[in-house]
């Protein structure tokens, strides 16, 4: 299904250019990253950056016009689902298509190198997958594949790298495989934390949920708990879907349990309630760098809810493709809304995206109301390198070191994969 490329209005981007976390009124941004204060303790090193920092990062410009689009090949294309991908060495992008069930290789500019693999059982097909694809070194590429319970590696020049089982269900939840370490093995997190309805409140409470260093291809294969994701306790609450109405389980709104990476050749992840990164020594021994920022917490408001409850609708009512079932009605999706609680601090973080030649990109929390989302960009020294910011209402799939990829809603409904350029003043 193809869309017309259309270039972003100049007075939205000006709109997002002074909506990254701060304004001219703020004070003078930097021209140059801003550097952290590090002191040391017993569990390893802080790096610390003062009161203002995020206001006072450089900025980071988004291109008002998209330099390519991604075309779908064939009238039953559908790229509105996809929903994560990785930014390669060459500038391209890769990410899985769960229509197709089929991982898409493209350039710089968009344009489609290869699509790999189909639905299916057999050697290159996959079944249900829910964490995307994870970047390895040279740019392989691995795929967790929940329903036939293997990894797949392949290469985005060629195809099947190799195969492995892996089990990817701990405690009630699946983990998928989020980046490679320099010995081979993979982190992995959670790649799904949607609860509802599965009784299973454990999940998220007290220490949380572990982070993995995996390598299924070892023999044996290698599986080890090397920490655990900060606490966001699961909560009941009432959903209503496909005409029925039931206790589940969830978390509260506007709360995020974080999520694992590889970054800087260690096990990385965000915390769920401040401004805080942590990166796991490589070495072992529990030490850790902490990279944090002195920022305020963000409460919840009433209007937020409203905000989502109009959002929520408005989805519920979008068209739906030939052949597809719909979840949920209007009616149903704001139940669910108003009878989910809402967290105490609204998590700083929604993902986090690492570029081919280490760059950090963190991607603030949607809240309803605001009208774009702030991108913040960091090296493993835990310098800030500069701010963007991306409209609310586009998904971001991924972030090189010098572009992005963003799935848009044309004025038609339909979804365009789109890529722009970020310039770092």
């Amino acid at each position: 299904m193809r869309s017309k490329l259309i270039p972003i209005g100049l007075a939205l981007l000006a709109a997002c250019g002074s909506s990254d976390g701060g304004s001219a009124a703020d004070g003078p941004r930097s021209t140059t990253p801003l550097v952290p204060i590090a002191r040391d303790t017993a569990g390893g090193v802080i790096l610390e950056h003062e009161a203002g920092a995020l206001e006072r990062a450089p900025r980071i410009a988004l291109d008002s016009t998209a330099i390519g689009e991604v075309m779908a090949d064939s009238a039953q294309d559908d790229l509105s689902r996809v929903f994560l991908g990785v930014a390669l060495s060459d500038g391209g992008f890769a990410f899985f298509d769960p229509v197709r069930s089929a991982v898409w290789v493209v350039d710089s500019t968009g344009a489609v190198r290869r699509v790999l693999g189909r639905r299916g059982k057999g050697p290159g097909e996959f079944g249900w997958i829910s964490g995307g694809v994870a970047r390895g070194e040279g740019d392989t590429l691995a795929v967790t594949d929940a329903q036939n319970a293997r990894v797949t590696l392949l290469h985005p020049a060629g195809g099947i790298v190799r195969e492995a089982p892996f089990i990817p269900q701990v405690r009630g939840d699946g983990f998928s495989l989020n980046g490679r370490l320099p010995d081979g093995s993979w982190v992995a997190s959670p790649a799904s934390w949607i609860l509802v309805g599965t009784g299973a409140p454990s999940i998220g409470e007290r220490r949380g949920v572990p982070i993995q260093v995996v390598d299924p291809f070892a023999d044996p294969a290698r599986r080890d708990s090397v920490g655990y994701l900060t606490s966001v306790p699961a909560v009941k609450s009432r959903y209503r879907m496909m005409g029925r109405e039931e206790d589940g389980v969830s978390f509260a709104q506007f709360a995020d349990p974080g999520r694992a990476f590889a970054w800087g050749g260690a096990p990385a992840f965000y915390d769920n309630r401040s401004w805080q990164v942590v990166r796991l020594d490589a070495g072992g021994g529990g030490r850790q760098t902490v990279i944090r920022v002195v920022a305020g917490e963000r409460t919840p408001t009433p209007a937020m809810v409203e905000s989502l409850v109009v959002r929520r609708r408005s989805d519920a009512m979008r068209p739906l493709p030939s052949g597809q079932t719909r979840m949920e009605t209007a009616d149903e999706a704001e139940f669910t809304t108003r009878n989910r609680p809402l967290a105490e601090v609204i998590s700083p973080f929604s993902m986090a995206h690492v570029g081919p030649q280490g760059t950090l990109w963190l991607v603030d929390q949607p809240v309803p109301g605001e009208p774009t989302v702030a991108v913040t960009a960091m090296d493993t020294a835990g310098r800030l390198l500069g701010r963007t910011a991306v409209p609310a209402a586009w998904r971001i799939l991924a972030v090189g070191e010098d572009r992005i990829l963003l799935r848009i809603l044309d004025e038609d409904g339909v979804a365009a994969l789109r890529i722009h350029r970020l310039r770092r003043d």
